[in-house]
């Protein structure tokens, strides 16, 4: 278990290093908001984390503390296959212009989720089924900011060197 915790509280200092300098160089030209966005998350993943225990895992304070010990570890683990730096093109202004709405949408959806938590925090105790609603609602909402990157991709028209052409036979 120590060495699960060690692991865990180790690794999010290293991710939290390792997300920010990858995506300042991903968005060279979005510095402020991704930073923005990434610190927000950074702050409010320690909220959605105890709330999520505590709804879910109250009445078990050893399955709790399993939780607390293995998950941050194994998140950590999962995401080194997923972080990598893209080589970014040139984007032209309506690009840039896109992309920065795409990260407003992303701190709207990040204060809407602080206010859930809020609004859950504040309320005081709460009894079994609507511990697992609001996780549930939580959970939710989590997922919503990949509906971002597949809006991106469905709404964006196929270009000319994008389509395969036929080959001519001779």
């Amino acid at each position: 278990m120590c060495v699960f915790l060690c692991m865990g509280g180790n690794s999010t200092t290293w991710m939290n290093t390792a997300v920010l300098v990858t995506c300042m160089r991903n968005f060279p030209k979005n510095r402020g908001p991704v930073s923005g966005i990434l610190k927000g998350y950074v702050g409010l993943s320690t909220a959605i984390f105890t709330d999520i225990c505590t709804a879910l895992f109250s009445s078990d304070p050893s399955t709790f503390l399993f939780i607390l010990a293995v998950v941050p570890a194994i998140v950590c683990l999962t995401a080194t296959f997923f972080l990598h730096e893209i080589p970014t093109p040139t984007k032209n202004p309506s690009e840039l212009r896109q992309e920065t709405l795409y990260f407003h949408v992303f701190n709207g959806i990040a204060f809407i989720l602080a206010v859930y938590l809020l609004a859950f925090d504040i309320t005081g105790n709460h009894g079994r089924v609507l511990s697992l609603a609001f996780a549930v609602g939580l959970l939710v909402l989590l997922a919503t900011p990949l509906s971002v990157p597949l809006y991106s991709f469905i709404s964006k028209p196929l270009s000319d060197s994008d389509i395969e052409r036929p080959m001519k036979v001779s």
